[in-house]
């Protein structure tokens, strides 16, 4: 970095380049050093501060999961403040992994349904999808949840076998 701005004849220089060199290895530690605390401030690049997030939100710490399932809750609590609508509750949902979601109101009956849309099978982390959903819905309403799954008409004639066994079993319905 430093032979940039110094003339090639100082920098090679013995003694000198001892100099640089041990100023460029310090200067790298700072720029890195300086570039993980920038990252800290923005959640989707947050790894260590993920924790300060979590406390200052009121969400249980839980360190040996994932960073980005860390960064689902806390992005689904921020998206959670304000008046509860059909949009906010949908845009809870797809602050998750995999979560492009329909919410299909039914007011006659107080609930609605979340239908998973983008992914066969229950994703990994429902619970904390079903956690967030539930922390801001209104009380009297009911949550149902639909998944989705590969269907008969979508395999029979359609799939080859080694497509079949490739296919994780939780993609079917009743699949483990």
């Amino acid at each position: 970095m430093l032979s940039k701005y110094i003339p090639q004849k100082l920098y090679n220089e013995p003694t000198l380049n001892k100099v640089y060199s041990a100023q460029e290895t310090k200067l790298t530690e700072i720029y890195n050093n300086i570039t993980d605390l920038i990252n800290q401030k923005f959640i989707s690049t947050a790894t260590w501060n993920l924790s300060d997030y979590e406390s200052d939100l009121g969400i249980p710490i839980v360190e040996t999961d994932s960073y980005d399932i860390r960064r689902t809750r806390i992005l689904a609590k921020l998206r959670g403040y304000g008046t509860i609508t059909k949009e906010m509750i949908q845009n809870v949902a797809e602050s998750f992994e995999n979560g492009e979601v329909d919410i299909i109101p039914d007011y006659a009956n107080y609930s609605f349904t979340v239908k998973l849309v983008c992914l066969l099978g229950i994703p990994p982390n429902i619970d904390d999808l079903m956690n967030a959903i539930e922390e801001i819905k209104p009380a009297h309403m009911a949550v149902i949840y639909l998944y989705s799954y590969l269907l008969i008409n979508e395999v029979d004639g359609v799939m080859t076998i080694n497509q079949l066994e490739a296919t994780p079993l939780n993609k079917f319905a009743g699949g483990e």
